[in-house]
């Protein structure tokens, strides 16, 4: 169908397409206002159980995941869907991004600051952050350090793994694998012949000496 015109033979566009416009200027405009460098803006996340986190784009950069859809558009049709993270984990994980974030911000001023003066801070903002993340961890309890392992993964944010990580690696050192399923609820997967066999292939892992 051809578009009415107007004077002078300009065509004139009808309402519905005005509206698409604006609605496709909009979105540009919030698409650029988080990848041009508004940090603060709010980008909304939504754990598996339908529970809504709110997070700067600062701190959602932290997952490579997240950065991914911000950085693509993807965060101006509404709230991130996480079908993989609960609500409980995810509270975690926004914590954990955002205090990072903020830690990131302070070190910079720090640095600025030091700059302009030619003398060094005795504050240091990154240990303020290292006595945070240890007390994050230890608090997280066996099945929460196993749930936020899974969520770092599942979104990419290599800080957050690796440190729950080395923390899961302390708790089965010195352990069997026997005692370490216990300790995570973890069912054997093997049969017993199966069992048998690796013993013997990785008798290492079965001597109680030379448990990791």
């Amino acid at each position: 169908m051809m578009a009415a015109e107007g004077e002078g033979g300009a065509p004139v566009k009808d309402k519905g397409e005005e509206g698409a416009m604006a609605a496709e200027k909009s979105g540009l405009a919030a698409v650029g206002k988080v990848i041009n460098g508004d940090e603060q803006q709010l980008i909304t996340l939504k754990s598996s159980d339908g529970m809504a986190f709110e997070v700067s784009a600062a701190a959602a950069k932290l997952s490579v995941i997240l950065d991914a859809m911000i950085e693509t558009g993807c965060v101006v049709d509404g709230p991130i869907s996480l079908r993989n993270i609960t609500a409980l984990t995810l509270e975690k994980v926004v914590a954990y991004c955002q205090k990072h974030s903020e830690a990131e911000v302070k070190s910079g001023e720090k640095l600025m600051s030091d700059d302009a003066t030619n003398e060094i801070g005795s504050h240091d903002p990154n240990e303020d952050v290292k006595t945070w993340d240890e007390y994050f961890i230890s608090n997280l309890g066996q099945e929460g350090l196993l749930a936020v392992i899974l969520a770092a993964d599942y979104l990419e944010i290599e800080q957050l793994l690796d440190a729950a990580c080395h923390k899961a690696a302390d708790m089965i050192k010195g352990k069997t694998p026997d005692e370490i399923r216990a300790s995570f609820n973890l069912n054997n997967d093997f049969n017993p012949e199966e069992e048998r066999l690796m013993a013997q292939e990785h008798g290492w892992a079965y001597d109680e000496r030379c448990s990791v």
